[in-house]
Formats: C-alpha cells, structure tokens, sequence
C-alpha cells in the first residue's frame, strides 16, 4: 500500500476519522463536497452538546508534524485538527483530535506555531514525529476527546 498518493492517503484518513466519529451515537458526522482550502473536511455536530464542530484532517508519517496553514485555521474550539499518524504501510496507526482554542493553553510544546512560516506562509503543527512530546499528547488521543464533544 505504500504506492498510494499524499492526496489518496489524506482521503483514506478523512474516512478514518469519519468512521470512529460516527461509532459515537451522539455524533453525526458529514463530509464536505469539495476540499476548497476553507479549513474542513468533515462537519460534526454533537447530539450531546448540540455543537457543530469543524474538522480539518491531517495525515503524516511518523516522521513529520501533521500541520495546518493559518490562513485555514481557526482558534475556536469547534475547530479541531484530526492529527492522523500514518504507520510505514500507510496505515493510521495514531489519531488526535486538537481544538483550536488548544494552540493557546498548551505549556508542554506539544503543539507549535510559526508565524513566520515556511514558503507557504504561518501554520500550527501538531508534534507527533517528536518522541518527546508523545505523553503530552495522550490527552488529545481520539477516544479521550470523542466523549468531551
């Protein structure tokens, strides 16, 4: 499986994260049409909380960060980045759910920001190629933050 494209690897991972969404029976979960660069790939809306959430789905091997340019970013906490950790055969291996109200509490550096950019301009990364940041991040892990929506 290791021939498919970045853009058939992100669809598979988009499906991933729609399918452990919607084994939650309080979440609906909804596809966009077209993938604009407006920020979402998936729309959720919590039958428990009666929120719409904005999902934007990243995937990355284990030795990159999952990242989103700020120019589709939003820090709001019904915006969420699906962080998802593809394994060598590209098979989602890990998945994170980060709000984007999380960029400002975090202390532990597991989530970064660069203003400056790279060529593409600012984005926000999700550190999950840095072993170290790997505790820190267990609490954004998919099954701790699906019941939280």
């Amino acid at each position: 499986m290791t021939d498919l494209t970045s853009r058939r690897c992100g669809d598979l991972a988009e499906m991933f994260v729609a399918s452990r969404l919607l084994a939650d029976p309080a979440l609906e979960v909804f596809t966009t049409a077209s993938d604009d660069g407006g920020g979402h790939d998936l729309a959720v809306r919590s039958l428990r909380t009666g929120r719409w959430y904005g999902v934007q789905v990243k995937a990355t091997t284990r030795a990159t960060h999952p990242f989103v340019y700020l120019r589709a970013f939003r820090e709001s906490s019904d915006f969420i980045v699906a962080a998802v950790v593809l394994d060598e055969d590209r098979h989602p291996e890990r998945v994170y759910l980060v709000r984007g109200t999380d960029w400002g509490d975090d202390s532990s550096g597991c989530l970064g920001r660069n203003d400056a950019g790279g060529d593409a301009g600012p984005y926000v990364e999700v550190r999950t190629g840095a072993a170290k940041y790997r505790e820190s991040l267990e609490h954004y892990r998919l099954d701790v933050v699906v019941p939280t929506l």
